[in-house]
């Protein structure tokens, strides 16, 4: 029975490339990207609720980039690489180097997946818009 039990090691479920756009599934390096798109979009989101004055940090931290790049059209550098650095600015104890080839990555990840190229592109609009109206 040797052919069963390598059977039993092989995974039942196959190895996703991409995964869909809602999927919460698939690969293990495309979930990241996902959550970090989340992140993003949740930071941007709790500035909706007008009843809540309380400014995040890491909110006015992404507006400033929105001011600071407002002529730009996203792009990875410098638009990605400063919101990434914003939302990344908590990792303590990396080198420089570390950190910043971490960052660069992340925002090759990042635009190489579809789904989260989009919403990037979209939240950067969102921030610039953002930025100008106040």
């Amino acid at each position: 029975m040797t052919s069963g039990s390598s059977m039993e090691n092989t995974p039942s479920k196959p190895a996703y490339r991409s995964a869909s756009p809602d999927a919460d599934t698939g690969s293990g390096d495309q979930q990241p990207l996902r959550v970090f798109a989340d992140i993003l979009d949740q930071i941007l989101s709790t500035s909706d609720d007008q009843s809540n004055p309380v400014v995040d940090p890491c909110q006015k931290d992404l507006l400033a980039v929105a001011a600071r790049y407002s002529t730009l059209a996203f792009c990875v550098d410098p638009v990605l690489l400063e919101l990434i650095r914003v939302v990344t600015r908590q990792i303590k104890g990396l080198p420089v180097s570390r950190m910043q080839a971490m960052e660069r990555a992340v925002a090759a990840s990042l635009v190489d997946d579809q789904v989260s190229h989009g919403r990037l592109q979209n939240l950067w609009e969102q921030l610039k818009k953002r930025d100008s109206n106040g």
